[in-house]
């Protein structure tokens, strides 16, 4: 007999673990879990089902990565020897399954019972018969489209930089990208209609001064339907997660989002996040306003349930929105501040049908999280060897070094060495205000990377 998710018949508790019991009440089923890749995310989920009492029959996989321990089954879809499978690319495979995963699935799942629980980028309802719990609607997603979202921020009271949106092959772009430049240039921004952005994927940037490459035309061409084009603004690059409930809508402190420039070029390396960043008060209470505006949207336009995120830049004039994730973005720090916390199965919650957590108090909640996570603040930072498919500066490193080997900076900065990057292994310098971004930029010049934190410190060039 198929599980099926029934509302909780009692009113969510107050706390986190009281909350973590109804959460995992819920979840005592059996899945398959879907993933864009293996790792730890997969490993996360299938760790939190196991403890809700689920049974996880296997794991079906865009892209392979770490096998998980024990003997889940998996399968992966990717071709070996290939780039593997975007995220669009994922979806449109989990559609339409091709005969190997066909027949996986009916091994691991004989009876059909099982349901999938899928990422946080899927819209997809089904897989080879078996309903998809966890996916999100087409006009969750939507919002998460850079050349519709300043639209959304102007109409709802949400500052952002100047901007335009152009069709991607307009003659017109190399002008609007000189006519929109700051002392520090523009960003080009793809759409969403070939796949989804996030971590610097999809942006470019164009220095004041610099004519466009015919590179970046090519790529905004090739990848995407329009583009939006801003001005830099310069600051500290932040986001902030909030929850929306049919109760009410929390926001949760701002963090830094680590997002560096390489000398002497318009590129942009994601590498992480830090909760260890304290604004002024009054800055971050103009950070989370922004954020409740935004909740509000999503509430009443797309009857939206869950975690979001708000990203933009802090800088002199304030803070300046820059796009939406309208999903359970990364950063938060709950699992480090409470490691027992079943944050991916709880986010999920939210969005069943039936809602089994109604009545949560998210303000409540926020508020013990921002708690929580102050009091054991956590980053989670790394400096990827592959950056758009091609080898950066710290490639030749992370190939010759065992994986897992630990080295220090000579300040003192512990770090470790991975076959796909360098990570962060213990606490940073940081600047008055706990920001971390230019330590990271030290400790990529160490290893041989021309890195940098903010664009007017490009004295590297």
């Amino acid at each position: 007999m198929v599980t099926r998710h029934e509302p909780a018949s009692r009113q969510p508790p107050a706390g986190l673990v009281g909350l973590t019991d109804l959460v995992r009440s819920a979840w005592r089923g059996r899945y398959v879990v879907l993933t864009e890749s293996l790792g730890s995310a997969a490993d996360s989920l299938v760790n939190e089902i196991a403890a809700a009492g689920g049974v996880v029959l296997g794991i079906l996989a865009a892209n392979g990565g770490p096998r998980p321990a024990g003997t889940t089954p998996v399968h992966v879809l990717a071709e070996p020897g290939t780039r593997g499978l975007s995220r669009a690319g994922f979806a449109a495979q989990l559609r339409d399954l091709p005969r190997a995963a066909t027949d996986w699935l009916l091994a691991v799942d004989p009876d059909g019972e099982a349901q999938c629980i899928g990422t946080n980028f899927l819209e997809v309802t089904a897989v080879g018969g078996r309903t998809v719990v966890g996916g999100r609607r087409p006009r969750w997603a939507a919002y998460e489209d850079k050349t519709v979202t300043d639209d959304v921020f102007r109409r709802i009271g949400i500052p952002v930089p100047p901007s335009t949106v152009l069709a991607s092959d307009d003659p017109r772009i190399a002008a609007t990208v000189r006519g929109l430049s700051s002392a520090h240039g523009a960003l080009v921004a793809l759409d969403s209609s070939s796949d989804y952005r996030g971590d610097a994927e999809g942006l470019r940037w164009i220095r004041r001064g610099d004519s466009v490459p015919d590179a970046v035309l090519a790529w905004a061409a090739t990848h995407a339907r329009r583009i939006r084009v801003s001005a830099f603004y310069e600051g500290t690059p932040c986001s902030v997660l909030g929850i929306v409930t049919a109760g009410g809508i929390g926001v949760c402190d701002p963090m830094e989002i680590v997002t560096l420039r390489v000398a002497g070029s318009g590129r942009l390396v994601f590498a992480g996040s830090s909760n260890r960043w304290r604004p002024a008060p009054g800055a971050a209470a103009e950070i989370r306003r922004a954020a409740r505006l935004l909740g509000e949207e999503l509430r009443s336009a797309a009857d939206y349930r869950g975690f979001f995120s708000l990203d933009g830049i802090l800088g002199d004039e304030g803070f300046r929105a820059t796009e939406v994730n309208p999903r359970l973005a990364s950063g938060l720090g709950l699992r480090a501040a409470v490691p027992g916390f079943p944050i991916y199965l709880f986010s999920r919650s939210l969005q069943l049908a039936g809602d089994p957590l109604a009545g949560l108090d998210a303000k409540s909640l926020t508020r013990e999280i921002r708690e929580l996570v102050a009091a054991r603040p956590s980053h989670s930072l790394r400096l990827p060897a592959e950056l758009d498919g091609w080898p950066t500066p710290l490639a030749g490193l992370c190939g010759a070094t065992p994986a897992g080997t630990c080295r220090r900076t000579s300040a003192g900065v512990r770090y470790q060495i991975f076959p796909d990057g360098v990570t962060v292994a213990s606490s940073l310098p940081a600047g008055p205000d706990g920001a971390v971004g230019a330590g990271v930029a030290d400790l990529g010049r160490e290893l041989g990377w021309s890195l940098f934190a903010r664009a007017d410190q490009d004295a590297l060039t």
